[in-house]
């Protein structure tokens, strides 16, 4: 039978900006830090998410601009769209008149976490991604190459990273974190060419699984010519 209670430091408290909740101190959090001690302790540099990040952020809220036009529109994607393998817009806005709209846009490279809800779920922007207008509900790590963003990524994947990244989550109802606990968020520090080597893979998965959409939509469009019908987007209920 597993324990149902567990003691910690009272000290615990003051690192943890004076969290109550049982989950900031449970035992897989214990693990993920005595795992980044074995490897400072082996050597091995732990920086932040900040000292690789421009500056993490989410833009902040203004008026969508909805269109049904999609040849005027802007493909518009929410949070949980990210994850999606085959992905395709059902809505779209007119960007040219939402003020402040760059902010939006994603770039390739960046890392982008879910703010809200499943909190802290990671997404690696590729070159498509920046035709893609993102709600404002997700946290961008904005990286200076797309190989470090690739390298963040796949920290932020690991067990290690969604432990740390979920302990700092507040909420009672709805669970939500801020770009600055992303910021304080540890991470190994390895050697450059090894950092750069994890960072291609993942960017080249994120590539391949672009190439997969594009053909997936040609095979789409090959079915309609055949038939001879016009495509259309399929007009779900998604939460804005």
């Amino acid at each position: 039978m597993s324990k149902l209670s567990t003691s910690v430091d009272i000290s615990l408290l003051f690192e943890g900006d004076f969290r109550l909740d049982a989950t900031y101190y449970e035992s897989n959090v214990f693990l993920a830090k005595v795992a980044l001690q074995d490897a400072e302790d082996r050597g091995i540099e732990i920086s932040k998410i900040k000292s690789f990040s421009t500056g993490t952020f989410n833009p902040p809220p203004i008026k969508r601009a909805y269109t049904d036009n999609t040849k005027i529109g802007t493909p518009y994607m929410l949070p949980q769209e990210m994850f999606d393998f085959y992905w395709s817009a059902r809505k779209h806005v007119v960007a040219e008149k939402m003020p402040d709209i760059q902010s939006w846009f994603l770039k390739e490279g960046w890392v982008v976490l879910t703010q809200s809800g499943s909190v802290g779920k990671p997404y690696f922007a590729s070159k498509d991604d920046e035709k893609v207008v993102l709600s404002q509900n997700a946290i961008r790590i904005p990286c200076e190459d797309a190989e470090i963003g690739g390298y963040i990524y796949a920290f932020l994947s690991t067990w290690i990273g969604q432990t740390l990244l979920k302990k700092d989550e507040f909420g009672i109802t709805v669970k939500h974190i801020r770009p600055n606990q992303v910021d304080e968020l540890p991470i190994p520090n390895f050697i450059d060419s090894k950092k750069r080597s994890i960072g291609r893979k993942v960017k080249k998965a994120f590539e391949l699984r672009q190439q997969a959409i594009k053909l997936l939509n040609e095979a789409k469009k090959e079915i309609y010519a055949e038939l001879d019908v016009e495509e259309q987007i399929l007009d779900e209920d998604l939460d804005t």
